[in-house]
């Protein structure tokens, strides 16, 4: 299956940390467990939303009927590729670096920015 397709629109959601919590043991085991969670609540919540429509209807002031029918439209794959993350880095970087007024980021600097050991350790 192709990540991108032409014309389609993405939104797509990250998690970012430091090489502070990324080097700590503790708030590392902290990351991992979460990201299990994340994945847990993402299987669960994408073939049926019916048990969470109450909820969902409520954060984002939406009536149960229109998510119910929008669902299908949605995925939440929980996962990370390495290689397509740092592809969508690098066609966001020129507008980052001129909104931020700083020279763009190169690929293999953007890669350096991507850790997948994380996800990796929590099983995804």
């Amino acid at each position: 299956m192709e990540l991108f397709h032409p014309g389609a629109y993405y939104e797509r959601f990250n998690l970012n940390t430091t090489t502070a919590v990324l080097n700590d043991p503790a708030r590392r085991a902290t990351l991992v467990k979460a990201l299990q969670a994340i994945a847990v609540a993402s299987k669960r919540i994408g073939p049926d939303p019916t048990p969470w429509l109450p909820a969902l209807s409520k954060a984002i002031a939406t009536p149960e009927t229109v998510i119910a029918q929008a669902w299908p439209q949605f995925k939440f794959p929980a996962r990370l590729n390495g290689k397509d993350l740092v592809n969508v880095m690098a066609s966001m970087e020129p507008v980052a670096a001129k909104i931020a007024n700083r020279p763009a980021r190169t690929e293999p600097l953007l890669e350096r920015l991507v850790d997948e050991s994380v996800v990796a350790a929590a099983g995804i």
